[in-house]
């Protein structure tokens, strides 16, 4: 049985993420440039109804960690990555998280770096909609789990 997990893909959300897209996009709004901020208003019961609580029970992501992240700290493309993925937010959303993040998914970087960008670009454009615990079990096939927090049993 498959559970879905909170976030911005439940029904009656739709016009939540709709005027989440809006405000990240609109040049009005681009002052907003605070990844912490960013974080904070996503996860707010207006837009994608996330507590810190629930969070952590999708992702594995420590209570510590994610009021670090909120902070601007701790943002790790792991933490980073962990906390879209768990969100269930679109590319477009995650992008701009990892920018504020001043993070970088170089694919051309050599080696296991540029690999690793690659995998995580796949997931953000590929399976922001799939349960966490799913992209988790996919990668830990594959030999790839270190990617992203291992979620709670």
């Amino acid at each position: 049985m498959e559970s879905r997990s909170p976030g911005c893909l439940q029904i009656g959300q739709e016009l939540s993420l709709h005027w989440f897209l809006l405000f990240f996009y609109t040049p009005t709004y681009l002052t907003f440039t605070e990844f912490g901020d960013a974080l904070t208003k996503l996860m707010d019961k207006h837009i994608c109804n996330y507590s810190g609580r629930l969070l952590k029970s999708v992702t594995g992501l420590d209570i510590r960690t994610i009021s670090n992240m909120k902070k601007g700290e701790n943002l790790t493309k792991l933490n980073v990555i962990s906390a879209c993925l768990g969100i269930h937010i679109p590319y477009r959303v995650s992008d701009r998280m990892l920018q504020l993040a001043d993070l970088s998914l170089n694919m051309t970087s050599p080696g296991k770096i540029g690999s690793d960008n690659e995998t995580y670009d796949m997931l953000l454009h590929l399976k922001w909609a799939t349960d966490y615990g799913d992209v988790y079990d996919e990668l830990k096939e594959q030999s790839l789990d270190y990617l992203i927090h291992q979620p709670p049993l």
